[in-house]
């Protein structure tokens, strides 16, 4: 549950392994994630945090294990347009990030990772 993480910062990644410009944007959130796994933002942890919309279970652990992404990740192995968890987030594009604040709130939203460093920057010059 998201409120598992209150107090932190969390990176939401809404993604799929059959979507190219998920895997095109992979290797900036990689980066983003060993740049702010141990570092804190405006004093609080930075959790990163992938929701899979792949209904193939295997292709999707094969896929995190061979591109070693070490993070939470979760699905319920229902597809994109089908999951509820789109209606709840709002999901009309992937990759889609989301920034969430500590307190829950939503301090930034992207669908380019690059801008999570930006909206993290933020938040910690704040």
């Amino acid at each position: 549950s998201l409120s598992d993480f209150k107090g932190k910062y969390v990176v939401l990644d809404f993604w799929a392994t059959w979507c190219k410009d998920c895997i095109n944007e992979l290797p900036v959130l990689k980066d983003l994630y060993q740049e702010y796994k141990d570092k804190k933002v405006a004093g609080a942890d930075v959790e990163f945090v992938s929701v899979s919309f792949d209904d193939n279970e295997q292709a999707w652990k094969s896929f995190i294990v061979r591109e070693n992404m070490e993070w939470h990740q979760i699905s319920t192995l229902v597809k994109w347009k089908q999951n509820p968890i789109s209606d709840l987030y709002k999901i009309g594009w992937i990759p889609t990030f989301y920034v969430i604040a500590p307190d829950g709130s939503i301090a930034g939203s992207a669908i380019k990772a690059f801008r999570i460093g930006e909206i993290l920057a933020i938040q910690d010059a704040q």
